[in-house]
């Protein structure tokens, strides 16, 4: 049973005692059941949008494709994916990671120069809030431990421990949500799930695309 689901059984059972907790005559029950009422339709509602956006993205076959290889990336849900993919649109007008980047909303504000030290730096926050909110809570999932008390990407993890060593914790998020897109971008390009590399593995990885490629 979930957290919500535990709330709301506790809410009922202290409306039902509510003589116990000094509540003089039955409004506060009522007021409960209302409440409860409203918080039902909320959800029953919320599972009618789910299903709608499940049969949008199921009737093309290349967003179903690209949305499969964006579950593939931790801290990425089917929900999470349809969002993505929503507000990306054309992802063939995007040539490079930086441009996706810039079109987030997550590229610097102003320019660094030799001597700005990057911590007061803001992000140009253009693009929909909303597809930044969603990645600052991918990259979150992704530096925080799952129940095996291992990080869900331990390269990134390592990264984010290393940087907050001299930089505040929102201004080395904003780079993890950074390279987030940078691994959004690689899926949909490659047309390949995600596959959890070191760095110094990734870097024979692209030696070796550039090779093929070359």
């Amino acid at each position: 049973m979930d957290y919500a689901a535990k709330k709301a059984e506790l809410l009922v059972e202290l409306a039902r005692r509510d003589e116990k907790i000094n509540i003089p005559s039955g409004s506060g029950l009522l007021l409960i059941q209302v409440n409860l009422a409203i918080i039902q339709s909320i959800n029953q509602n919320l599972k009618i949008l789910e299903s709608e956006i499940s049969r949008l993205v199921g009737s093309d076959a290349a967003i179903q494709e690209n949305a499969a290889l964006l579950d593939s990336i931790p801290g990425i849900s089917a929900f999470g994916a349809a969002v993505i993919l929503a507000e990306i649109g054309d992802f063939s007008a995007f040539n490079k990671p930086s441009e996706l980047t810039a079109y987030f909303g997550l590229d610097p504000s102003v320019k660094q120069s030799g001597m700005f030290k990057g911590t007061k730096n803001k992000i140009s926050k253009r693009g929909c809030r909303y597809a930044r909110q969603l990645l600052n809570m991918v990259a979150v999932c992704n530096i925080s431990k799952n129940s095996a008390k291992r990080a869900n990407n331990p390269v990134l993890e390592a990264y984010y421990r290393r940087k907050t060593g001299s930089k505040p914790h929102k201004v080395v998020l904003c780079a993890v949500m950074n390279k987030m897109v940078h691994i959004i971008f690689a899926v949909l390009r490659d047309k390949k799930p995600f596959e959890l590399r070191q760095p110094e593995a990734h870097a024979q990885w692209l030696r070796e695309k550039n090779k093929r490629a070359a």
